[in-house]
């Protein structure tokens, strides 16, 4: 789906965060690992190290903030099919290596009706990286939501997670 933000009904800090995905950010100066470059290697070995104690409960990001209730409005293009995008930030968590993550529920509609539900799993470092930690998509399928292929979770049949946005990002 072509996404092309239109609303946003929690505040614009997300929509800063869409527009930086877009045009690539960097890592500033931290601590501690990661780095930049070592994000998400386009070639050779990527092994991030995940350690539980290195969590927070809580998505607080300035740039991708994730609140329980927030909602986030898309308005797009599949071929030539219009779709809506929304997502919810729930009251949920799901435990992935160790790490309590927050469920984002993600639903593409077309022409009124939803054809892919999406629980997305998020969690942030002590540093401020919000990591993304797996997906459990659904699809439609003779009016009926079926388990897509595409479903994955850190940790399992070897999928890693990586992070979505840097703590402190810079532009490139």
């Amino acid at each position: 789906m072509s996404k092309r933000l239109v609303r946003l009904a929690s505040g614009g800090a997300a929509t800063v965060a869409l527009a930086m995905l877009t045009i690539g950010v960097t890592s500033a100066a931290s601590t501690s690992p990661p780095r930049p470059g070592e994000l998400a290697p386009i070639h050779g070995h990527y092994a991030p190290k995940i350690d539980a104690a290195n969590f927070v409960a809580v998505i607080d990001n300035r740039y991708l903030p994730f609140k329980p209730g927030m909602r986030i409005h898309f308005d797009g293009v599949r071929g030539r099919t219009r779709q809506t995008d929304v997502e919810v930030v729930l009251h949920r968590t799901k435990r992935i290596l160790g790490v309590g993550c927050t469920v984002v529920r993600d639903t593409v509609s077309e022409r009124g009706r939803a054809v892919e539900r999406t629980d997305d799993w998020y969690a942030q470092d002590k540093q401020g990286n919000v990591w993304y930690m797996g997906e459990d998509a659904f699809e439609l399928s003779h009016g009926r939501f079926v388990k897509a292929s595409d479903s994955w979770k850190s940790g399992v049949n070897g999928a890693k997670p990586g992070i979505i946005m840097p703590g402190h990002p810079a532009a490139r």
